[in-house]
């Protein structure tokens, strides 16, 4: 059965000058979505910049890759597809923020956290570099794409966007179930929010219209808003909730 619907709901309140989303289609193809989150991990105008600089490179890479490389050689591994139009765009937003930092003579200074989700021929791919979160809801169960995926807040990886001219990916991908349900946070949770985040998921909340404004409201204070994504998929014909 072909998975060619998904149901995007987001939830991002107010963002502030120092992150950046966008999800979209590329190539309006169905059963396809592409998501991108950025955030200056200072308070750095430099910082700032590069997180808008990632998310603008990262688009575009992901956009190429679909419509130039994809249709040129599809690969009889999606799974593979997908992690390569990742690391093309991780490797594009990274060259992209370190050239234009040492230009600025900003050089280690210019960086951003970039994480990224790729949909697409039935299988979800998953790629951060210091921050994001993506979990699989799935028969009742909601498990994390990485293997250590909460942190604490003491131990932030520095493996930034732009710090360096070679860049480390966490990678991740699964086959997609019909049903399944996937939970993104903008920003890696610590244990105890990871903990909450598992009891609300469990406690019916996916299921629900305007999950992930639920799912934000009861997992944030209300100064504090990392955009929360809930797409679920399934037959049918594909449609965005919500597309920006």
């Amino acid at each position: 059965m072909e998975l060619t619907r998904i149901d995007c709901d987001i939830s991002y309140r107010e963002l502030s000058d120092s992150s950046t989303f966008s999800v979209f289609n590329p190539g309006a193809r169905p059963g396809t979505l592409v998501a991108g989150f950025s955030s200056a991990p200072r308070e750095a105008v430099s910082s700032k910049v590069a997180s808008r600089l990632a998310i603008q490179r990262y688009v575009e890479a992901i956009t190429d890759f679909f419509w130039e490389a994809a249709p040129a050689s599809l690969q009889e591994d999606e799974r593979d597809q997908n992690l390569e139009a990742l690391e093309r765009a991780f490797r594009e937003a990274n060259k992209s923020v370190y050239e234009f930092g040492h230009q600025l003579v900003a050089g280690g200074r210019m960086v951003a956290s970039l994480f990224g989700i790729v949909i697409s021929n039935k299988v979800v791919a998953a790629g951060k570099s210091d921050s994001g979160a993506a979990y699989m809801f799935r028969d009742g169960k909601l498990a994390p794409f990485f293997v250590e995926e909460a942190q604490s807040s003491l131990t932030g990886s520095l493996n930034f966007v732009g710090a360096s001219s070679m860049l480390n990916v966490e990678l991740s991908s699964i086959k997609l179930q019909e049903s399944d349900i996937i939970v993104a946070l903008s920003e890696t949770p610590d244990a105890e929010t990871e903990s909450r985040l598992v009891d609300i998921c469990l406690d019916g909340v996916l299921q629900s219209e305007d999950a992930a404004e639920k799912i934000s409201r009861r997992l944030y204070s209300q100064s504090y808003f990392p955009v929360v994504m809930v797409v679920t998929v399934g037959p049918g014909v594909i449609y965005l909730k919500e597309a920006l």
